[in-house]
């Protein structure tokens, strides 16, 4: 992939529009300055960016007003290649401008970082707030608990078995479910990585939720999602201990996106990060859902791992995000989303990165990824909702099964094929092993699915759709 073009300088446009950022407004400069303005210019372009500051109509183009009004907030990159009334540069300075007024900078010892709060992302968090706080999600409620836990297990195994895909996992989804769900030990170096992800991220929810970030915390992270799969056992519980290590191109060995900070400067960049992530008062309010994000990106940045740096930093924000309240997240698999675009994931990191550590570009791609793994969610109370009614329909008058029992013969009905075992079920509807097999025996007896014996254990198979 492409590094992108890093943007221009806002200093250096200032000055090649003829303004002297000590002197005022130069109308003197030198004639082969490219983009010289004049005096009605520059008064031109102040007023644009008055009147969007006090919210005014603005009589510019729509693509030009979306682009001022940082409704998709453009990096360089993309906007060089658009046509505007304005010259690109002239565009690009007047945006800086006018982000400069939203910037939130900080620091992690003395690196420099910053993000814009935009309108656009305030409503964003706000609409994500609600449904991922507490049991804010109107839908999330009205289903039932044993539902819930079920589409709760789902998440979890997506979210494992995508966050490893990220970082090259290659089983396949249906063989990582089967493993999880039937307790099956990982086979291979994948499976691993999928089973220490699944395994991190309940550890995360029953024993860290209400605890500190520490140095310590964040090893024991990187050990249990990384044991057994990396080439040196001791790198699962130290930080890298070398400056070999950079971030580029799997394809091209000469592209380099990012070269990590030095490794003798990392337990005091942890150190910091720690007291970063712990502190809600730093010195303004950051809405969670963007400092959960933020220290994504960081985790990133600093690199402190030889290998498993994406994975812990992914499980760290689902740590920071459930231990602010935002309970709603367990329910999503936002790694899933960010797979499926694993391109515009590195070229979020690459747009932050070239503008000046502006970590809004990052933060805008990562609250897409949740918004989808949201809308996911609500796809499935919707489906849920109708399930019920079609399988009360179905099963529930001319039967005496229960509802859960029903939605055992649905789990088989979608699966015509494949031998199911009493683990199976068990872990997937969060009962008690005799009620599983209680459960399915009761399915025989009304022919609704079909057992066989498999060298000590039984298995099941489904009939429904045989006439």
């Amino acid at each position: 992939m492409k590094i992108p073009e890093k943007p221009p300088n806002m200093l250096d446009l200032m000055s090649d529009f003829g303004l002297n950022t000590k002197n005022g407004i130069n109308l003197n400069a030198n004639d082969d300055k490219k983009f010289k303005l004049d005096f009605l210019n520059v008064l031109k372009y102040f007023n644009l960016i008055n009147s969007i500051l006090k919210g005014e109509e603005l009589n510019v183009p729509e693509k030009e007003k979306e682009i001022l009004l940082n409704v998709n907030y453009v990096h360089w990159d993309d906007l060089k290649y658009k046509s505007f009334s304005m010259g690109k540069k002239e565009i690009w300075l007047i945006l800086q401008l006018l982000r400069a007024f939203k910037f939130q900078n900080f620091k992690i010892k003395e690196y420099s970082f910053k993000y814009c709060l935009t309108n656009t992302l305030l409503k964003r968090i706000h609409e994500i707030d609600k449904a991922t706080f507490g049991e804010m999600n109107v839908g999330l409620k009205n289903v039932n608990e044993k539902y819930k836990k079920k589409y709760l297990i789902n998440s979890l195994i997506e979210e494992a078995i995508a966050s490893s895909q990220i970082e090259g996992a290659t089983t396949t989804r249906k063989k990582a479910k089967e493993m999880i769900l039937q307790q099956k030990k990982p086979t291979n170096n994948s499976e691993k990585m999928i089973y220490n992800g699944y395994i991190t991220m309940e550890y995360i929810y029953e024993n860290i939720i209400n605890e500190q970030l520490t140095p310590e915390v964040i090893l024991e992270l990187h050990r249990s999602i990384t044991e057994d799969t990396l080439d040196d056992k001791k790198d699962e519980i130290q930080y890298r201990d070398n400056d070999e290590i950079v971030v580029g191109d799997n394809l091209d060995v000469g592209i380099t996106y990012h070269t990590p900070p030095k490794y003798a400067e990392i337990p005091g960049l942890m150190e910091e990060f720690c007291n970063f992530a712990n502190s809600d008062e730093d010195g303004y309010f950051i809405p969670p859902i963007i400092k959960g994000i933020i220290l994504h990106f960081l985790i990133g940045y600093i690199h402190p791992f030889n290998d498993g740096n994406g994975r812990t930093a992914r499980a760290i924000f689902y740590w920071y995000v459930l231990s602010r309240g935002y309970v709603g997240f367990r329910y999503t698999a936002i790694s899933r989303i960010l797979k499926n675009a694993k391109k515009k994931y590195a070229k979020a990191y690459l747009y932050s990165e070239t503008d000046e550590n502006d970590l809004t570009y990052f933060i805008n791609y990562n609250l897409d990824a949740i918004e989808k793994s949201i809308e996911e969610m609500n796809n499935y109370i919707s489906r849920r909702e109708k399930e019920l009614v079609d399988i009360g329909e179905e099963f529930y008058e001319n039967t005496a099964l229960n509802s859960r029992q029903a939605d055992i013969i649905r789990y088989f009905y979608n699966n015509p094929e494949k031998y199911i075992t009493i683990k199976e079920i068990q872990n997937m509807f969060f009962v008690a092993y005799d009620t599983a097999r209680n459960d399915l025996e009761l399915l025989v007896e009304n022919n609704k699915i079909m057992k066989r014996k498999n060298g000590k254990k039984f298995e099941y198979i489904s009939i429904l759709n045989k006439s």
